[in-house]
């Protein structure tokens, strides 16, 4: 479970990452530091979800506060997750639940913090304006091997800020994108340092 869980709260970019080392340079990265939110669903596993974001690439950290069932009556916050280095300098992850008190570490797929980009390598892009103004480009990848899905990625065109995602993978019951999430009330910069400190019993 926590596996989908962390998947999803940095969906998309990082769903691209995997196969991004074999591919051409990054097209664009997003700004070094941010805050905003994101919400979505995975079809496959049945959940919708909500998470508060905080991205700090230049101090590779990373936090998000992760909340299921956000639409419905049964709306309740999961945990919380950070990815930084530890005090021996190991890239980890910290999931912390704020309701119960509990935290538990372990070592992060990747020795450094990965940065938010769109990859090298796509197999089409376009161009379009949300609403009046927002200049945006979308992405399509391809993912490895014969079940490897296509991914959909969009940002905003000048900044690379990201606005939404979309996986899709092969499933006979799953008609439609497996996973989607949108990025709303993005702002630029880390607004509280302090939110990245990890709990003394971590």
């Amino acid at each position: 479970a926590f596996k989908m869980r962390f998947a999803v709260v940095f969906a998309i970019f990082a769903a691209c990452v995997a196969f991004a080392a074999a591919q051409p340079a990054d097209t664009c990265c997003s700004p070094n530091q941010w805050e905003g939110e994101a919400y979505g669903m995975s079809q496959l596993r049945n959940v919708s979800f909500f998470e508060f974001i905080s991205y700090d690439y230049v101090n590779k950290r990373f936090r998000a506060d992760v909340y299921t069932n956000p639409f419905g009556t049964n709306k309740r916050y999961e945990f919380s997750v950070i990815e930084k280095f530890n005090s021996a300098g190991v890239n980890t992850l910290y999931i912390i639940n704020d309701s119960t008190g509990s935290c538990t570490s372990r070592k992060a797929p990747a020795p450094v913090m990965r940065q938010a980009c769109v990859p090298g390598g796509f197999i089409h892009s376009w161009s379009f304006t949300i609403g009046a103004a927002l200049e945006a480009n979308s992405y399509i990848f391809q993912g490895q091997g014969s079940n490897g899905g296509v991914f959909d990625m969009t940002v905003a065109a000048q900044s690379c800020v990201p606005i939404r995602g979309f996986v899709f993978n092969h499933h006979s019951t799953i008609h439609g994108p497996e996973v989607f999430v949108n990025y709303v009330n993005i702002k630029s910069g880390i607004s509280n340092p302090n939110i990245f400190n990890t709990p003394a019993n971590c």
